[in-house]
């Protein structure tokens, strides 16, 4: 398996300034549609970055679940080395998913270059998961619905539909 969806709740859309909350991720195999390990962490805000008032407000409205998957962060140079270890454990050439390409993974890089650590994602090698449904679905494309017992905005939860969503339209393309 090299394929490895992402998954970010963060304080801000800005990945240069807004800090990760946690981060979500699965390993699967796109073309025999296994899904495998997974991974989850939540970290603090680093001192150099900030919240948006308008990432504030989305997480004042859903206070319990911030506090829910924020209690247990680490710092955040443990976290994310924690993250690319996990990915580099057992995948030479991971290649990187998110939903979408301009988001999840640009944050990632980010904290790499912050705390001194190699990006294993190749920005040649990501792939985007709404441009991939569009391109088998066209104008059709479904809404990406949470599939039952997932709870959105719960990285990990987020990182498993959006999975799901890419196998099952892997499917459909044939």
């Amino acid at each position: 398996m090299r394929d490895v969806m992402i998954d970010i709740e963060t304080t801000s859309c800005n990945p240069n300034i807004g800090g990760i909350l946690e981060i979500g991720a699965v390993k699967f195999d796109l073309a025999s549609g296994q899904v495998g390990e997974t991974f989850k962490i939540a970290m603090y805000l680093p001192q150099n970055r900030y919240w948006s008032e308008e990432t504030r407000q989305f997480w004042s409205s859903r206070l319990s679940l911030y506090n829910e998957i924020t209690k247990n962060s680490v710092p955040p140079a443990e976290g994310i080395k924690k993250f690319i270890d996990w990915v580099n454990k057992d995948i030479l050439n991971p290649r990187g998913w998110s939903k979408p390409l301009s988001f999840d993974l640009p944050f990632i890089a980010s904290y790499c270059e912050q705390f001194g650590i190699k990006n294993p994602f190749k920005h040649w090698e990501q792939r985007d998961l709404r441009s991939f449904m569009m391109g088998v679905y066209g104008e059709d494309l479904p809404k990406l619905t949470m599939k039952e017992g997932l709870v959105e905005h719960d990285a990990l939860a987020d990182a498993l539909n959006q999975t799901l969503w890419a196998i099952e339209t892997y499917k459909r393309r044939k």
